[in-house]
């Protein structure tokens, strides 16, 4: 990641990156101000840019000003535009409005609108606060794809009558059926800018295709009017330019309106906007949180989503206070930025001052500015927006679902409108989050328990049976969250495996979530098991109240789960639990004594096997018996080691440091009739880990020197005591081959 620049340590460069994007930013404002307003009519046309310019000027400047990714642009864009469109429409419609004239009534409807981008600012103000801009890119690529697909469908749509020439009342139908006869005049300019548009930048490159599809499009206006047609040349009732643009500085026109209204909105007026601008903030979100992705990738920066969403929710709020359309970041004028040198957030307020001066300066001549003109350059701009990989999906049968519903929501899009898209979009991420996360078993992995064992060191004997009788205890790693849609299946599997095996295991590492669905189930099994005389153990579970620290079982404590399956039976991990089922299953089976009567002679030792009674007494003689009370530390990590351990009884366990010593790893224990820190008799090296006792335990101990002594005197006796070690070390080695190769299956 490259250094975080400050705001005037990139001045050159944000300049020119700034009135880079500026120049796409005009055109593209004036477009999708037509797009936005177009339900209203020619008559609002004017209006609709100077609205879309407002909202470039002031969401590009604050939207930098507070947002998270240094080099985006953020204006008007297709989706934000047409959303706007879908709410006049629909305002236009409940009240039964067929023919637009201004008046309190049309105030009205402006109120509403600029305060759904208010409220849509707000949205994503709360989602960037709250973190929760991180669920957007939980939405499924199919239901964006046909957002997107569905938009560009609509923009393209609505640009074919002022690029026929047609007017509001004329339908592009009557054209093909000939009972109309489109303009010749705006088809021949619309061509002209849409041929520039895709081949301008190819022959001169640097300058905007938007910017000189404008320019070749007024060229080839002017020219026709000045040979023949002088009437286009004129303002006044010339139904081709989109006329006269207010260039007064702008001003919050709206603050007051947005007092007087909130006071007065009932739940129906409520309903009627804040769907909307829940709508403009998600819509605008995705937009401006993909666009921070594309930066990222050309900058090699991190953006930081929760500022981002916050600078473009202030950035929303401000532009609709001045009565400006909302805006989200946009990637075409973003990448112009990046790639003309922009790198700081002064860049995207550069952007905004620009488009802001040449409004003061140049705007009474935009007057002039041809509809077809801007319908040439929104229509390749759709085109653009298509999201082209989705139509591959139509050639993969194992797309098929995808596609569908690509189509959907893309079909409602244009159909219906964009507010009951993103309504069925949200509902079909549900039903497939939902979908996937049943046909996701919480069930990661099964095990048996000869296929895989605890970290203690047993006698072959104990091994053996082990390794015979192990399906007894049966493993679950669970994985994901445990709740209604996955509990049942849980259930089901262990009533399968619940006659066969004797103790369960349920490892709760990975599980992040349970509901009382789960937690029902939990008491359901256990209370089957205890039935049978059998057990449920549960790792990586312990009694606490404390949700910061263990949401999983915080919960499970706080509505007594835990109590009813008993904290003897919860583990901090699961090595704990198959020692505990180990345990359980040899003193079931007579091999294992009850762990304070157990002792072991060191006649019965494995190590000592290939000895006959005689030579284990002379072994006898150079062992030291030695006590450890619980907890007692046997030798650390880093000691001269030089000692060999044989347990009689008790139980030691074996500890790494981890994290720099700040705790420690349970890495191995050892019981009754096992050896460990063998290696000191081979080698003088320092202890690799600590040993501690976990209870009462007695050990015999065997010095290096001893050893080497026993190697001088009786060779053949410690030829044997080797041999004896070589082959637990050998039957050690191999169960944990066998374990690993049960993990990896």
């Amino acid at each position: 990641m490259k250094t975080k620049l400050h705001l005037f340590s990139n001045l050159r460069g944000d300049i020119f990156g700034g009135l880079s994007s500026s120049i796409i930013a005009l055109p593209l404002a004036l477009a999708f101000g037509i797009v936005a307003f177009a339900p209203l009519g020619p008559e609002f046309a004017s209006q609709g840019a100077l609205a879309c310019l407002y909202g470039a000027i002031l969401t590009s400047f604050f939207a930098s000003l507070f947002g998270g990714t240094p080099t985006q642009i953020t204006g008007p864009t297709g989706p934000m535009s047409v959303m706007i469109a879908a709410m006049l429409t629909s305002q236009l419609q409940a009240r039964s409005i067929s023919t637009v004239t201004p008046g309190s009534e049309m105030n009205t409807i402006f109120t509403m609108v600029f305060f759904a981008v208010f409220l849509g600012g707000v949205v994503q103000v709360l989602l960037g606060l709250s973190g929760g801009g991180k669920l957007i890119k939980y939405i499924p690529y199919p239901v964006i794809a046909g957002f997107m697909n569905g938009v560009a469908m609509i923009i393209f749509l609505s640009q074919l009558k002022p690029f026929l020439g047609l007017t509001s009342s004329q339908a592009v139908i009557d054209v093909f059926t000939g009972a109309i006869t489109p303009s010749w005049v705006s088809m021949a300019v619309g061509a002209v800018t849409i041929i520039a548009v895709i081949f301008g930048p190819k022959l001169i490159r640097g300058v905007p295709g938007a910017l000189m599809g404008l320019i070749a499009g007024l060229l080839c206006f002017f020219i026709i009017g000045a040979i023949f047609r002088s009437d286009l040349l004129v303002v006044e009732g010339n139904r081709f330019i989109i006329g006269n643009i207010p260039t007064d500085i702008p001003r919050p026109v709206m603050a007051a309106n947005f007092i007087g209204f909130f006071s007065e909105m009932d739940a129906s007026v409520w309903m009627a906007v804040l769907i909307p601008a829940i709508t403009l903030g998600m819509l605008g979100s995705i937009d401006s949180l993909l666009t921070s992705l594309v930066a990222d990738v050309i900058t090699k920066t991190r953006h930081n989503s929760r500022q981002e969403l916050f600078g473009q929710g202030i950035g929303n709020m401000i532009s609709s206070l001045f009565a400006g359309l909302p805006g989200a970041g946009s990637t075409v004028r973003t990448l112009a930025n990046v790639q003309n040198g922009g790198r700081t957030r002064l860049s995207g307020m550069i952007c905004g001052l620009a488009v802001f001066l040449v409004l003061i300066l140049f705007g009474k001549y935009a007057r002039f500015i041809p509809y077809s003109v801007l319908a040439g350059i929104l229509m390749v701009t759709s085109s653009r927006m298509f999201d082209t990989w989705s139509f591959k999906l139509i050639k993969q049968k194992s797309t098929w679902r995808g596609m569908v519903i690509v189509v959907l929501v893309a079909g409602v899009t244009v159909l219906v409108s964009l507010i009951v898209a993103v309504g069925i979009g949200v509902l079909i991420t549900m039903i497939l989050f939902i979908r996937d996360q049943v046909a996701r078993s919480v069930i990661k992995n099964k095990f048996f328990g000869n296929q895989v064992h605890s970290k203690k060191i047993r006698t072959t004997e104990e091994m053996l049976h082990l390794q015979t009788v192990g399906d007894r205890i049966v493993l679950y790693k669970l994985d994901g969250s445990l709740f209604f849609g996955t509990s049942d299946g849980l259930m089901q599997e262990v009533e399968k495996q619940s006659g066969n095996c004797d103790v369960v295991i349920l490892d709760f590492r990975l599980v992040k979530e349970i509901d009382l669905t789960g937690a029902q189930i939990l008491r359901q099994v256990n209370d089957q098991l205890c039935g049978a005389n059998k057990h449920l153990l549960l790792s990586y579970v312990s009694k606490t109240t404390d949700y910061d620290l263990d949401r999983v079982s915080a919960f499970l404590t706080e509505i007594k789960i835990l109590d009813q399956i008993g904290e003897e039976k919860l583990f901090h991990d699961t090595d704990l639990a198959l020692e505990w089922a180990e345990n359980y299953v040899l003193h079931h089976d007579g091999l294992a004594a009850a762990t304070h009567e157990r002792c072991i002679d060191i006649h019965k030792m494995d190590i000592f096997k290939y000895l006959n009674n005689d030579e284990i007494n002379d072994i006898s003689r150079i062992l030291t018996h030695n006590d450890f009370s619980a907890n007692d530390v046997i030798f650390q990590e880093g000691d001269q080691g030089d000692t060999m351990y044989l347990v009689s009884r008790g139980c030691v366990s074996i500890f790494f440091e981890v994290q720099k010593g700040k705790r420690l790893r349970r890495i191995a224990s050892f019981g009754e009739g096992t050896f460990f820190g063998e290696m000191a008799l081979l080698e003088q090296k320092p202890r690799s880990a600590s040993a501690i006792a976990d209870r009462d335990t007695e050990l015999y101990t065997m010095t290096r020197h001893d050893f080497m002594e026993l190697i001088e005197k009786s060779p053949n006796i410690a030829t044997k005591v080797q041999l004896g070690i070589a082959c637990e070390l050998s039957s050690r080695l191999r169960s944990t081959s066998e374990e690993l190769r049960a993990l990896e299956i």
